[in-house]
């Protein structure tokens, strides 16, 4: 076999591997805990809070991390959107509340941020 003819197998298989494999990969995008979650933020919250201290359910865990991550880096600039970056930012980096603040003043510049005392 000549190295033309094997590179042409060589890429009619990766063709043909990523026509079945990519199919596949969409349904992870579409899980529909996440996307409960997503519509229930203050329960994701509560699940990923627990999940910090002690895993009981590893996928549930998972799935409230995802969410967590997904509303952190949101580009909502309104109030309740800023509020919602700040909480899970705070829940899910070990940075400080200014930090924190810091980051969404960088995709929201006009944010008005009450940052909590403690």
């Amino acid at each position: 076999m000549t190295y033309k003819s094997f590179i042409l197998v060589l890429m009619a298989l990766t063709l043909l591997s990523g026509f079945l494999v990519v199919p596949g990969l969409s349904r992870l995008k579409h899980n529909s805990e996440i996307d409960y979650l997503t519509d229930h933020p203050d329960t994701a919250f509560k699940i990923f809070s627990q999940c910090k201290t002690e895993v009981s359910d590893v996928n549930r865990c998972y799935n409230a991390y995802s969410t967590a991550v997904n509303l952190a880096n949101t580009t909502d600039c309104s109030s309740a959107g800023i509020d919602q970056q700040f909480r899970f930012k705070t829940l899910i980096e070990s940075s400080s509340a200014r930090t924190v603040a810091d980051e969404i003043k960088i995709v929201c510049p006009n944010a008005r941020i009450n940052i909590p005392l403690t």
